[in-house]
């Protein structure tokens, strides 16, 4: 990401949420064949995913960042794991995923749980 900080404007945000949820709703109905499209986007969308952990952490611990966009930052990680969710639910070959997307997943779920409670999900 060239700037990190267009990220922030919430406008971006909810486009980028958009997408991820347009995304999801194209799993849902491809099914497996949706890998091939998730294989391109899947870099992208976790250091989407993670920039907006980092800043939503670092908001925690030291304020600066609004809730007003804290929220949506929140529900754009929340979409973005619902769309994984999503294409894992029709997979029925896991060999490719495992090998893959699963180390990268792996390591988001350890740094969710070194993350501050209060920046987490319920």
């Amino acid at each position: 990401m060239q700037n990190t900080n267009d990220l922030m404007a919430p406008d971006c945000i909810k486009q980028i949420d958009q997408f991820f949820k347009i995304n999801q709703r194209v799993a849902q109905s491809t099914g497996s064949s949706y890998l091939c499209y998730l294989s391109q986007i899947f870099a992208p969308m976790i250091s989407v995913y993670k920039q907006y952990s980092e800043w939503i952490s670092t908001s925690t611990r030291q304020g600066g960042i609004p809730d007003s966009l804290i929220r949506p930052m929140k529900a754009l990680r929340r979409d973005i794991l619902s769309l994984i969710s999503t294409y894992l639910e029709s997979e029925t070959n896991f060999d490719y995923f495992n090998a893959n997307f699963l180390p990268t997943l792996q390591a988001m779920v350890e740094d969710y749980q070194n993350s501050d409670p209060f920046a987490r999900d319920p």
